[in-house]
Protein backbone atom coordinates (compact mmCIF):
# COMPACT_ATOMS: atom_id res chain seq x y z
CA UNK A 1 0.00 0.00 0.00
CA UNK A 2 2.94 2.31 0.65
CA UNK A 3 4.12 1.91 -2.94
CA UNK A 4 0.64 2.79 -4.21
CA UNK A 5 0.64 5.93 -2.10
CA UNK A 6 4.00 6.90 -3.57
CA UNK A 7 2.79 6.29 -7.14
CA UNK A 8 -0.69 7.79 -6.96
CA UNK A 9 -0.18 10.61 -4.47
CA UNK A 10 3.29 11.55 -3.23
CA UNK A 11 5.08 11.15 -6.58
CA UNK A 12 2.08 11.68 -8.84
CA UNK A 13 4.08 14.00 -11.11
CA UNK A 14 6.45 11.16 -12.00
CA UNK A 15 3.67 8.58 -12.43
CA UNK A 16 1.13 10.85 -14.11
CA UNK A 17 1.05 8.98 -17.44
CA UNK A 18 -1.20 6.12 -18.49
CA UNK A 19 0.15 2.85 -19.77
CA UNK A 20 -1.33 2.29 -23.24
CA UNK A 21 -1.63 -1.02 -25.02
CA UNK A 22 0.81 -1.33 -27.97
CA UNK A 23 -2.17 -1.64 -30.33
CA UNK A 24 -2.89 2.04 -29.70
CA UNK A 25 -0.88 4.63 -31.54
CA UNK A 26 -1.28 7.71 -29.36
CA UNK A 27 0.97 10.69 -28.80
CA UNK A 28 0.25 11.27 -25.12
CA UNK A 29 1.98 14.63 -25.10
CA UNK A 30 0.98 16.41 -28.31
CA UNK A 31 -1.85 14.37 -29.84
CA UNK A 32 -4.62 16.47 -31.45
CA UNK A 33 -7.57 14.44 -30.22
CA UNK A 34 -6.14 13.37 -26.89
CA UNK A 35 -8.71 12.59 -24.24
CA UNK A 36 -8.47 13.33 -20.54
CA UNK A 37 -7.79 9.61 -20.04
CA UNK A 38 -4.75 9.43 -22.34
CA UNK A 39 -3.18 12.88 -22.03
CA UNK A 40 -0.41 13.89 -19.65
CA UNK A 41 1.50 17.00 -18.58
CA UNK A 42 0.04 20.39 -19.39
CA UNK A 43 -2.54 18.99 -21.78
CA UNK A 44 -3.91 16.71 -19.05
CA UNK A 45 -3.97 19.58 -16.57
CA UNK A 46 -5.90 21.82 -18.94
CA UNK A 47 -8.41 19.15 -19.92
CA UNK A 48 -8.87 18.10 -16.30
CA UNK A 49 -9.69 21.67 -15.28
CA UNK A 50 -12.09 22.12 -18.18
CA UNK A 51 -14.08 18.92 -17.89
CA UNK A 52 -14.10 18.74 -14.11
CA UNK A 53 -16.13 21.95 -14.21
CA UNK A 54 -18.81 20.08 -16.18
CA UNK A 55 -19.06 17.38 -13.49
CA UNK A 56 -19.80 19.49 -10.42
CA UNK A 57 -22.75 18.67 -8.15
CA UNK A 58 -24.78 21.52 -9.63
CA UNK A 59 -24.16 20.22 -13.17
CA UNK A 60 -25.09 16.69 -12.09
CA UNK A 61 -28.37 18.00 -10.69
CA UNK A 62 -29.06 19.83 -13.94
CA UNK A 63 -29.13 16.59 -15.97
CA UNK A 64 -31.59 14.80 -13.69
CA UNK A 65 -34.45 15.16 -16.24
CA UNK A 66 -32.27 13.41 -18.85
CA UNK A 67 -31.52 10.60 -16.40
CA UNK A 68 -35.21 10.27 -15.54
CA UNK A 69 -36.14 9.87 -19.20
CA UNK A 70 -33.48 7.19 -19.66
CA UNK A 71 -34.86 5.41 -16.59
CA UNK A 72 -38.38 5.59 -18.03
CA UNK A 73 -37.18 3.95 -21.22
CA UNK A 74 -35.43 1.19 -19.27
CA UNK A 75 -38.58 0.67 -17.20
CA UNK A 76 -40.65 0.21 -20.35
CA UNK A 77 -38.23 -2.46 -21.63
CA UNK A 78 -38.38 -4.38 -18.36
CA UNK A 79 -42.15 -3.91 -18.16
CA UNK A 80 -42.55 -5.64 -21.53
CA UNK A 81 -40.45 -8.52 -20.20
CA UNK A 82 -42.21 -9.03 -16.88
CA UNK A 83 -41.99 -12.61 -15.61
CA UNK A 84 -39.52 -13.43 -18.37
CA UNK A 85 -35.82 -14.26 -18.17
CA UNK A 86 -33.62 -11.84 -20.08
CA UNK A 87 -29.97 -10.82 -20.20
CA UNK A 88 -30.06 -7.43 -18.45
CA UNK A 89 -26.56 -6.38 -19.55
CA UNK A 90 -27.45 -4.89 -22.98
CA UNK A 91 -30.51 -3.12 -21.55
CA UNK A 92 -28.56 -1.49 -18.73
CA UNK A 93 -25.88 -0.42 -21.21
CA UNK A 94 -28.53 1.07 -23.51
CA UNK A 95 -29.77 3.15 -20.58
CA UNK A 96 -26.37 4.45 -19.49
CA UNK A 97 -25.37 5.11 -23.10
CA UNK A 98 -28.57 7.09 -23.68
CA UNK A 99 -28.01 9.16 -20.56
CA UNK A 100 -24.36 9.97 -21.16
CA UNK A 101 -24.82 10.72 -24.86
CA UNK A 102 -27.77 13.06 -24.23
CA UNK A 103 -26.08 14.89 -21.39
CA UNK A 104 -22.32 14.88 -22.00
CA UNK A 105 -22.55 15.37 -25.76
CA UNK A 106 -24.82 18.33 -25.24
CA UNK A 107 -21.73 20.43 -24.57
CA UNK A 108 -22.03 23.66 -26.53
CA UNK A 109 -19.08 24.07 -28.83
CA UNK A 110 -19.08 27.75 -27.94
CA UNK A 111 -17.53 26.54 -24.70
CA UNK A 112 -14.29 26.38 -26.60
CA UNK A 113 -14.47 30.08 -27.39
CA UNK A 114 -14.65 31.45 -23.86
CA UNK A 115 -12.36 34.20 -22.67
CA UNK A 116 -8.90 32.92 -21.93
CA UNK A 117 -8.01 32.72 -18.24
CA UNK A 118 -5.09 31.31 -16.29
CA UNK A 119 -5.30 28.84 -13.44
CA UNK A 120 -3.04 27.81 -10.60
CA UNK A 121 0.28 26.19 -11.42
CA UNK A 122 2.65 23.80 -9.69
CA UNK A 123 6.39 23.89 -9.32
CA UNK A 124 6.86 20.86 -11.56
CA UNK A 125 8.64 21.45 -14.88
CA UNK A 126 5.96 20.11 -17.21
CA UNK A 127 3.00 21.36 -15.16
CA UNK A 128 4.00 24.97 -14.53
CA UNK A 129 2.93 26.84 -17.65
CA UNK A 130 -0.03 29.18 -17.59
CA UNK A 131 -2.43 27.66 -20.06
CA UNK A 132 -5.62 29.25 -21.42
CA UNK A 133 -8.92 27.70 -20.41
CA UNK A 134 -10.13 26.71 -23.84
CA UNK A 135 -10.75 23.52 -25.72
CA UNK A 136 -10.09 22.80 -29.37
CA UNK A 137 -12.51 21.08 -31.74
CA UNK A 138 -10.21 18.04 -31.91
CA UNK A 139 -10.11 17.80 -28.12
CA UNK A 140 -13.88 18.07 -27.98
CA UNK A 141 -14.19 15.15 -30.41
CA UNK A 142 -11.79 13.10 -28.31
CA UNK A 143 -13.65 14.04 -25.13
CA UNK A 144 -16.97 12.99 -26.64
CA UNK A 145 -15.64 9.53 -27.41
CA UNK A 146 -14.14 9.27 -23.93
CA UNK A 147 -17.43 10.29 -22.29
CA UNK A 148 -19.36 7.68 -24.25
CA UNK A 149 -16.94 4.91 -23.38
CA UNK A 150 -15.95 5.87 -19.85
CA UNK A 151 -19.32 7.23 -18.79
CA UNK A 152 -21.58 4.51 -20.18
CA UNK A 153 -19.71 1.22 -19.97
CA UNK A 154 -18.27 1.69 -16.49
CA UNK A 155 -21.53 2.74 -14.85
CA UNK A 156 -23.47 -0.02 -16.60
CA UNK A 157 -20.96 -2.59 -15.33
CA UNK A 158 -21.28 -1.31 -11.76
CA UNK A 159 -25.09 -1.45 -11.95
CA UNK A 160 -24.92 -5.02 -13.26
CA UNK A 161 -22.73 -6.13 -10.38
CA UNK A 162 -25.09 -4.42 -7.92
CA UNK A 163 -28.09 -6.26 -9.38
CA UNK A 164 -26.15 -9.51 -9.12
CA UNK A 165 -25.28 -8.93 -5.46
CA UNK A 166 -28.90 -7.98 -4.69
CA UNK A 167 -30.11 -11.33 -5.99
CA UNK A 168 -27.83 -13.29 -3.67
CA UNK A 169 -28.22 -10.96 -0.67
CA UNK A 170 -31.97 -10.44 -0.18
CA UNK A 171 -31.31 -9.11 3.32
CA UNK A 172 -29.53 -6.15 1.74
CA UNK A 173 -32.40 -5.61 -0.67
CA UNK A 174 -34.84 -5.37 2.25
CA UNK A 175 -32.76 -2.70 3.97
CA UNK A 176 -32.46 -0.71 0.74
CA UNK A 177 -36.20 -0.98 0.13
CA UNK A 178 -36.84 0.38 3.61
CA UNK A 179 -34.52 3.31 2.93
CA UNK A 180 -36.36 3.97 -0.32
CA UNK A 181 -39.69 3.99 1.53
CA UNK A 182 -38.26 6.46 4.05
CA UNK A 183 -36.90 8.99 1.58
CA UNK A 184 -38.39 8.32 -1.87
CA UNK A 185 -42.18 8.60 -2.04
CA UNK A 186 -42.55 8.87 -5.81
CA UNK A 187 -40.52 9.20 -9.02
CA UNK A 188 -40.09 12.94 -8.52
CA UNK A 189 -38.30 12.29 -5.24
CA UNK A 190 -35.44 10.52 -7.03
CA UNK A 191 -33.09 13.49 -6.97
CA UNK A 192 -29.58 14.15 -5.73
CA UNK A 193 -30.62 15.64 -2.39
CA UNK A 194 -32.87 12.72 -1.47
CA UNK A 195 -30.71 9.96 -2.87
CA UNK A 196 -27.71 10.98 -0.77
CA UNK A 197 -29.73 10.12 2.35
CA UNK A 198 -29.74 6.42 1.49
CA UNK A 199 -26.62 5.61 3.48
CA UNK A 200 -26.93 1.83 3.37
CA UNK A 201 -27.33 1.94 -0.41
CA UNK A 202 -24.10 3.94 -0.56
CA UNK A 203 -22.30 1.30 1.51
CA UNK A 204 -23.85 -1.47 -0.57
CA UNK A 205 -22.45 0.03 -3.78
CA UNK A 206 -19.01 0.51 -2.23
CA UNK A 207 -18.96 -3.10 -1.05
CA UNK A 208 -20.00 -4.26 -4.52
CA UNK A 209 -17.14 -2.25 -5.98
CA UNK A 210 -14.72 -3.72 -3.46
CA UNK A 211 -15.50 -7.31 -4.43
CA UNK A 212 -15.72 -6.48 -8.15
CA UNK A 213 -12.95 -3.98 -9.06
CA UNK A 214 -13.95 -4.24 -12.70
CA UNK A 215 -11.93 -1.28 -14.03
CA UNK A 216 -8.64 -2.17 -12.36
CA UNK A 217 -6.68 -2.01 -15.63
CA UNK A 218 -7.46 1.71 -15.90
CA UNK A 219 -5.49 2.33 -12.72
CA UNK A 220 -2.18 1.48 -14.39
CA UNK A 221 0.39 4.30 -14.22
CA UNK A 222 3.61 4.77 -16.20
CA UNK A 223 6.74 6.56 -14.97
CA UNK A 224 7.72 9.46 -17.23
CA UNK A 225 11.15 9.45 -15.61
CA UNK A 226 13.12 7.17 -13.30
CA UNK A 227 12.18 7.32 -9.64
CA UNK A 228 12.78 5.75 -6.26
CA UNK A 229 9.86 4.73 -4.06
CA UNK A 230 9.82 3.55 -0.48
CA UNK A 231 8.22 0.23 0.40
CA UNK A 232 6.24 -0.44 3.59
CA UNK A 233 9.30 -1.95 5.30
CA UNK A 234 11.41 1.12 4.55
CA UNK A 235 13.41 -0.33 1.66
CA UNK A 236 13.94 1.75 -1.48
CA UNK A 237 12.78 0.44 -4.83
CA UNK A 238 14.18 1.76 -8.12
CA UNK A 239 11.56 2.32 -10.83
CA UNK A 240 12.99 2.84 -14.32
CA UNK A 241 11.56 5.32 -16.80
CA UNK A 242 8.55 3.97 -18.76
CA UNK A 243 7.92 1.23 -16.18
CA UNK A 244 4.22 0.66 -15.57
CA UNK A 245 2.72 0.09 -12.12
CA UNK A 246 -0.58 -1.83 -11.94
CA UNK A 247 -2.23 -2.14 -8.51
CA UNK A 248 -3.45 -5.70 -8.00
CA UNK A 249 -6.90 -4.60 -6.82
CA UNK A 250 -8.33 -8.09 -7.22
CA UNK A 251 -5.95 -9.27 -4.47
CA UNK A 252 -6.04 -6.10 -2.38
CA UNK A 253 -9.85 -6.08 -2.33
CA UNK A 254 -9.85 -9.44 -0.51
CA UNK A 255 -6.73 -9.00 1.59
CA UNK A 256 -7.59 -10.05 5.14
CA UNK A 257 -4.81 -7.82 6.49
CA UNK A 258 -6.69 -4.85 5.04
CA UNK A 259 -10.35 -5.86 5.28
CA UNK A 260 -10.37 -8.30 8.19
CA UNK A 261 -10.99 -12.00 8.54
CA UNK A 262 -14.33 -11.73 6.71
CA UNK A 263 -12.73 -10.16 3.61
CA UNK A 264 -14.34 -12.73 1.32
CA UNK A 265 -17.81 -12.03 2.66
CA UNK A 266 -20.25 -9.39 1.41
CA UNK A 267 -20.69 -6.87 4.22
CA UNK A 268 -21.67 -3.26 3.40
CA UNK A 269 -21.24 -2.26 7.04
CA UNK A 270 -17.48 -2.52 6.68
CA UNK A 271 -17.85 0.97 5.15
CA UNK A 272 -19.43 2.45 8.28
CA UNK A 273 -17.25 5.35 9.53
CA UNK A 274 -16.29 3.50 12.69
CA UNK A 275 -15.17 0.49 10.63
CA UNK A 276 -13.25 2.53 8.06
CA UNK A 277 -11.27 5.02 10.15
CA UNK A 278 -8.07 2.96 10.34
CA UNK A 279 -8.22 1.56 6.81
CA UNK A 280 -5.66 2.72 4.26
CA UNK A 281 -7.34 5.22 1.90
CA UNK A 282 -5.97 3.40 -1.15
CA UNK A 283 -7.49 0.06 -0.17
CA UNK A 284 -10.59 0.97 -2.23
CA UNK A 285 -9.70 2.32 -5.68
CA UNK A 286 -12.73 1.62 -7.83
CA UNK A 287 -12.29 5.04 -9.47
CA UNK A 288 -8.54 5.35 -9.10
CA UNK A 289 -6.82 7.64 -6.59
CA UNK A 290 -4.83 10.84 -6.28
CA UNK A 291 -5.00 13.83 -8.63
CA UNK A 292 -5.91 11.54 -11.54
CA UNK A 293 -8.93 9.96 -9.83
CA UNK A 294 -11.90 9.63 -12.20
CA UNK A 295 -13.58 13.07 -12.45
CA UNK A 296 -16.91 11.36 -13.15
CA UNK A 297 -16.93 9.45 -9.84
CA UNK A 298 -19.80 11.43 -8.30
CA UNK A 299 -21.91 11.17 -11.43
CA UNK A 300 -21.32 7.41 -11.75
CA UNK A 301 -22.23 6.74 -8.11
CA UNK A 302 -25.34 8.92 -8.31
CA UNK A 303 -26.49 7.34 -11.57
CA UNK A 304 -25.99 3.88 -10.07
CA UNK A 305 -28.00 4.78 -6.97
CA UNK A 306 -30.81 6.45 -8.91
CA UNK A 307 -31.06 3.53 -11.34
CA UNK A 308 -31.22 0.94 -8.56
CA UNK A 309 -33.88 2.96 -6.73
CA UNK A 310 -36.07 3.21 -9.81
CA UNK A 311 -35.68 -0.47 -10.66
CA UNK A 312 -36.25 -1.74 -7.12
CA UNK A 313 -39.39 0.36 -6.80
CA UNK A 314 -40.88 -1.53 -9.73
CA UNK A 315 -39.22 -4.94 -9.96
CA UNK A 316 -37.62 -7.80 -8.11
CA UNK A 317 -34.77 -9.58 -9.88
CA UNK A 318 -34.04 -13.29 -9.68
CA UNK A 319 -30.78 -14.73 -10.98
CA UNK A 320 -31.40 -17.39 -13.62
CA UNK A 321 -29.57 -20.64 -13.04
CA UNK A 322 -28.35 -20.78 -16.64
CA UNK A 323 -26.82 -17.32 -16.58
CA UNK A 324 -23.22 -17.36 -17.79
CA UNK A 325 -21.50 -15.90 -14.76
CA UNK A 326 -17.99 -16.44 -16.07
CA UNK A 327 -16.15 -13.18 -15.53
CA UNK A 328 -14.05 -12.08 -18.48
CA UNK A 329 -11.59 -9.20 -18.75
CA UNK A 330 -11.51 -7.27 -22.00
CA UNK A 331 -11.40 -3.60 -21.15
CA UNK A 332 -13.38 -4.25 -17.98
CA UNK A 333 -13.95 -7.31 -15.87
CA UNK A 334 -17.59 -8.25 -16.36
CA UNK A 335 -20.02 -11.14 -16.81
CA UNK A 336 -20.44 -12.86 -20.16
CA UNK A 337 -24.18 -12.54 -19.57
CA UNK A 338 -26.44 -11.81 -16.64
CA UNK A 339 -29.79 -13.50 -17.15
CA UNK A 340 -32.46 -12.50 -14.67
CA UNK A 341 -36.17 -12.98 -14.22
CA UNK A 342 -37.97 -9.64 -14.10
CA UNK A 343 -40.72 -9.90 -11.48
CA UNK A 344 -43.15 -6.99 -10.99
CA UNK A 345 -43.11 -5.78 -7.42
CA UNK A 346 -46.51 -5.85 -5.75
CA UNK A 347 -47.81 -2.42 -4.80
CA UNK A 348 -49.36 -2.10 -1.36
Amino acid sequence: MNILNEVFVKQFHTFQARMIHPSFVVDQVNGRQLTLFFSQGNQWKRLRALFSSSLTISKIKSVEPIMEKAHDELYQVFKKNENKVIDVIPNILDMTFAFISRSALGINEEFGKTQEEDFDTTNKPDLDMKIPKKITRDELIGASMAYLFGGADTTATLINYCLYELTIHPECEEIILQEIDDYIKNEDDVNYNNVKNLEFLDRFIKETGRLHPFAYLAAMRRAIESATVQTSNGNLLQIDKHTAILPNMIVISKDKNVWGKDANEFNPDRFLPENSKNRHPLAWMLFGAGPRICPGKNLAIYETKATLIRLLQEFKFELHEKSKLNEVTKTFMTFESLKMKIIPRKKE
